[in-house]
């Protein structure tokens, strides 16, 4: 919201329709999505593809300010990013054997752990003023930071596809 309206100048309206973007796709997204994941590719692919979709659109958005692009790139964002829960969960579910399955709480609260981590540094130290950091603290910024961590998911999920196949073949 902030980026919309303090950073990018867009009005209530276009700020809406933005935001809008993330509940469509939260309806679209996994229909078509997990649909491709059980008949035509490997979910570990599908989300790698996912991943490398996401950083490619988050390093995009921060070079167009006016509303149409943004519109656009905020919704394939939100396509690509919804389902990347229920692909994962499927993965982890797919992955924990038998007993292994009583440790899904131990998975999971690493997850939410580093969504906490994620939250209190970017509120506040990212944008906090009175922090003195060794780079311009920008809006723009954020989306390459988020962009990077999607290119670093989707490298450790290609390396996971490698060690799979290494396993499988011997």
């Amino acid at each position: 919201r902030h980026y919309c309206r303090d950073y990018l100048g867009f009005g209530g309206i276009q700020t809406g329709l933005i935001l809008t973007t993330e509940t469509i796709a939260a309806v679209l997204s996994p229909l078509i999505l997990i649909f491709l994941a059980d008949r035509v590719i490997r979910v570990e692919r599908l989300l790698m593809m996912n991943e490398l979709a996401v950083f490619l659109v988050l390093s995009l958005i921060p070079f167009f300010r006016s509303f149409a692009p943004v519109f656009f790139l905020f919704f394939i964002f939100n396509i690509f990013h919804k389902p990347d829960f229920a692909l994962i969960n499927a993965l982890t579910f797919r992955n924990l054997s038998g007993r292994g399955r009583n440790d899904y709480g131990k998975f999971r609260v690493w997850g939410t752990l580093g969504w906490i981590g994620a939250a209190v540094f970017f509120s506040c130290i990212w944008m906090n003023p009175a922090v003195v950091l060794p780079f311009e603290r920008n809006f723009g910024g954020l989306f390459h930071v988020a962009g990077g961590a999607a290119f670093l998911s989707a490298l450790i999920i290609f390396r996971g596809l490698c060690h799979f196949r290494q396993d499988r073949s011997q």
